[in-house]
């Protein structure tokens, strides 16, 4: 079980300043339902860990299903000048905006798809489906950020229409014979290739030597970057509740009571006070 980290109103603030923090640690985190709020995508109450982070040289990596259409824009808004970690692992977005392709992408996974969708009867579907202003009424993404997150290069997030606990199942093991994998979000479930965020976080760990890496997410499909960091952060989900796969996965789990990016200045806050 994971252990709860203290929220109460009196926790202690600190303003940390660069130091020994400088070279130890670069957080990696999730962004829907974690760094972003789940229903506004806002991330204006982490603004102030945001800034602790800068302070303290500490480079902050985003590890999103986002694309990389989604990523520019919020990549400039949070101030990240390095990496962002695209599409559950399927990609590297460079801070020159050049992208390194860590899975497979292109008509494999879609045509994969296609093949999935009709195994279990059409009840699937999928971004790429849907029209803007459908995934906009869905999502509560406008229109222009809707377009973006049908872009995909790497990793299909789907609904499933039918019953998940049956048919999640069987999509799994046919997407395992096609050498793909399927996770689950904190809304949706996503086909995408061997490639995670956890094999992703490593790939950009070698170029942070003398560093360790903190994680900070709140679903399922954040197990693997957990799982890799050297401090694991789960925030609760938009249910009030944190995800039991990652309380099941995670020995050393810390868990924060709050969601989103209230939990996450939370965790951002006890990693610099700990260290």
């Amino acid at each position: 079980m994971g252990e709860a980290v203290t929220t109460s109103p009196t926790t202690r603030r600190r303003r940390i300043t660069p130091g020994s923090l400088k070279t130890r640690w670069v957080v990696f985190t999730d962004l829907d339902g974690t760094l972003l709020d789940s229903a506004t995508y806002s991330f204006g109450p982490a603004r102030p860990a945001l800034r602790s982070l800068r302070e303290a040289g500490i480079p902050l990596v985003p590890c999103t299903s986002k694309t990389r259409a989604e990523m520019e824009p919020l990549r400039r808004a949070l101030g990240v000048e390095g990496p962002a970690i695209i599409e559950n692992g399927g990609g590297i977005l460079e801070a020159d905006g050049t992208l390194l392709a860590l899975g497979p992408n292109g008509d494999r996974i879609f045509q994969a798809y296609d093949r999935l969708k009709k195994r279990v009867g059409g009840v699937l579907r999928a971004f790429h489906e849907m029209s803007e202003a459908e995934l906009s009424a869905e999502t509560g993404l406008s229109r222009v950020e809707a377009e973006g997150a049908r872009r995909r290069e790497f990793d299909i997030p789907f609904a499933i229409l039918g019953d998940a606990t049956k048919i999640e199942p069987v999509l799994a093991r046919e997407a395992a014979k096609l050498g793909l994998r399927i996770t689950r979000g904190g809304r949706y479930f996503h086909l995408h290739g061997p490639a995670d965020k956890g094999k992703a976080l490593h790939r950009v760990m070698r170029r942070f030597r003398g560093r360790r890496a903190a994680a900070i997410g709140d679903s399922a499909n954040d197990l693997s970057m957990l799982k890799a960091a050297h401090r694991a952060y789960a925030v609760m989900t938009r249910s009030g509740k944190h995800d039991p796969d990652l309380v099941r996965g995670i020995s050393k789990l810390r868990l924060v009571e709050r969601p989103g990016p209230e939990g996450w200045r939370i965790a951002v806050e006890r990693l610099l006070e700990e260290s």
